[in-house]
């Protein structure tokens, strides 16, 4: 969508890396107070605020007639996005059995990339024929729907037994000392860095794929819109795949350090420059992204889960350092491109998500510990 905005409103790659920055930071921000909000009340009722909070704002984007407004808009977007993230992870694990937070997080990776997926072929397409504020409206709308939908959810197999664990916990005076000993936990800062890793490669090639096919590689918007969606559509089936291994082999540092190595090589294949790298590229980015995705939020719900109250914190945590951590990845990325090309800029991407890569190799994050 970003090539018809930037056609009207004059903008440049720079710009797209200050406006996905601020999306960034916004999501970030707001994770732990979503969570803490989370734990106190119901979390459907915080996911489909959330969710229409995100649809209003998108709505009023359409009308957006500067960067300025377009980037004030997109943050609020993201601070209500945040509220149906640890959340989200949050409620669907109470339909699943104990020990099948796997497959829980899995499916809630899948089922988020499904959305992405229509998104990235309609918003590629559909503005040639009705404008791109149309494209957002409709968008809009959509997300108003599923948020009114999201109210007729039945109740959770799980629900009453969870609740009950989290308001016995909730009476315990040690709040604060639980709290920090999640937060500081060291699996948890390193996936932290995992996460991170992971979102710079995200980040890069979901918000600067499409633009480069279209302006460097002079690609039709549908072909580029085609090849961007690999990156939801491969990320669909590697949430499943590696959830249902999570739950199977319990070795997370191995499956962990596959998908950091996997997107930070796709993003290292872009490089090459030409259709079928850049096809290459968003199958792996999408394929190590998601499932890396996957096995984190495991990790960090597993590692919280001695103290139920904090589960959901621990999951927001990664997710809110992971967000702030990669807020320089679209920023350094479009200086590299405007400066020293886009080859440049997909080698330099791939090497900081190598680095960061690094401390997962000196971690156990094994359930049985």
């Amino acid at each position: 969508m970003f090539p018809f905005i930037a056609s009207d409103l004059k903008l440049n790659v720079s710009a797209l890396g200050s406006i996905t920055a601020v999306f960034v930071i916004g999501e970030g921000l707001f994770q732990i107070p979503a969570a803490l909000m989370a734990g106190r009340f119901n979390q459907k009722k915080v996911i489909v605020l959330g969710t229409l909070g995100a649809s209003f704002s998108t709505l009023v984007i359409a009308v957006a007639g500067s960067v300025v407004e377009f980037e004030l808009l997109r943050f609020a977007c993201a601070v209500a996005t945040a509220f149906a993230y640890a959340p989200g992870y949050k409620l669907i694990t109470k339909y699943f059995d104990p020990g099948k937070e796997g497959i829980a997080s899995g499916l809630f990776g899948a089922t988020a990339l499904t959305g992405n997926i229509a998104a990235l072929l309609v918003d590629s397409v559909l503005p040639v024929y009705i404008g791109w504020r149309a494209t957002i409206a409709l968008n809009g709308v959509v997300g108003l729907v599923a948020a009114l939908s999201l109210i007729t959810l039945p109740r959770a197999p799980y629900e009453s037994r969870i609740n009950k664990q989290e308001t016995v916990l909730k009476s315990s005076p040690d709040f604060i000392s639980g709290i920090r000993k999640i937060l500081f936990d060291r699996r948890i800062l390193v996936v932290c860095a995992v996460l991170t890793s992971l979102e710079v490669g995200s980040v890069i090639a979901s918000n600067f794929m499409i633009y480069y096919l279209e302006k460097q590689l002079v690609i039709a918007p549908a072909i580029a819109g085609s090849i961007a969606s690999l990156v939801p559509v491969l990320g669909l089936f590697a949430s499943l795949i590696f959830g249902r291994l999570y739950d199977r082999l319990g070795n997370a540092k191995l499956l962990i350090v596959t998908a950091g190595v996997i997107t930070a090589g796709g993003l290292a294949v872009a490089a090459i420059g030409n259709l079928f790298s850049a096809g290459l590229s968003s199958a792996l980015v999408g394929f190590g992204n998601n499932a890396g995705y996957v096995i984190s939020i495991a990790v960090a719900g597993m590692v919280a889960s001695k103290e139920r109250r904090f589960e959901v914190v621990g999951i927001a945590w990664i997710l809110s350092v992971s967000l702030l951590g990669s807020f320089f990845a679209p920023i350094l990325f479009s200086f590299l491109a405007t400066d020293y090309g886009y080859p440049t800029a997909w080698a330099g991407s791939a090497l900081v998500m190598f680095a960061m890569l690094i401390p997962a190799l000196f971690v156990r994050f094994e359930k049985s510990e």
